[in-house]
């Protein structure tokens, strides 16, 4: 992962917030985010589970 991005630490505290604000409003039970910049990773990560059951 690329590591030397000023804006990664702001945007990533975004993004953390909005998936997790969507997953406990139940939009989605979960999902992986990706961000590439120049075909470079920069942020991935994944949220929640595979569905709502309490097995997953």
């Amino acid at each position: 992962m690329v590591d030397n991005f000023d804006f990664l630490e702001k945007i990533s505290d975004n993004i953390e917030l909005m998936v997790s604000n969507a997953i406990n409003e139940r939009v989605f039970p979960g999902c992986v985010f990706l961000v590439l910049y120049f075909g470079k990773t920069v942020f991935h990560k994944g949220f929640g589970c595979f569905d709502y059951s309490n097995k997953s």
